[in-house]
């Protein structure tokens, strides 16, 4: 007859406890692959975007059409302004932009809309953009406008694409954009001007 001492069975049992917990952890830990976005998703993730940024076809500032930018850089070189003129000659956005001091990214956006050159009485808008530890791609992305937050999470996928886990608030409609390229935070600056 074999005996097995009290504590070694209560060790092999917590081991083996461990173990299950680790792998369920691990598990946990894994991004949850969302649901691709619908139709439906797309206009509601237009309307919370508006004409501040875009995700797709690639991560942008967004601009008014035909919108012309004058850029005006501090000394420091970690934060500069950006004024958007419409084609009248009135000022239409001025963008406060803090860049990261390593490479120059865009960290923090303060976004304040004019109406025929007089400051708008709306609520500023923002955009917030986390990076990668070497800062050299954005990880996620937070945009707040008078319609609300939309929060964007970059998944790597094991084919070397980027999918983008998209909340939008109010509301907390989840959804995912499939293969949109990661963005230094700089090129391009803005998109091509269409809203």
């Amino acid at each position: 007859m074999r005996f097995i001492s009290l504590s070694g069975a209560t060790a092999t049992v917590a081991l083996a406890s461990l173990a299950l917990v680790g792998s369920l952890a691990s598990a946990a830990s894994v991004p949850s692959q969302g649901r691709v976005a619908t139709a439906e998703d797309l206009a509601a993730l237009k309307q919370h975007l508006g004409d501040y940024f875009q995700l797709q076809p690639r991560p942008a500032l967004a601009k008014p059409k035909d919108s012309t930018p004058i850029y005006q850089r501090e000394k420091s070189g970690n934060f500069f302004a950006v004024e958007l003129y419409t084609p009248g000659g009135y000022l239409q956005r001025e963008l406060t932009v803090m860049t990261t001091t390593k490479l120059g990214g865009i960290r923090h956006v303060e976004i304040a809309d004019y109406n025929e050159g007089s400051r708008s009485d709306k609520l500023n808008n923002s955009l917030d953009v986390e990076y990668d530890e070497s800062e050299k791609q954005a990880v996620s992305y937070k945009l707040k406008t008078q319609k609300g937050t939309m929060s964007a999470t970059v998944q790597k996928n094991a084919d070397n694409t980027n999918d983008l886990n998209v909340t939008l608030q109010p509301g907390g409609k989840t959804f995912t954009l499939k293969n949109v390229p990661l963005w230094d935070g700089k090129t391009p600056l803005f998109s091509n001007g269409k809203a």
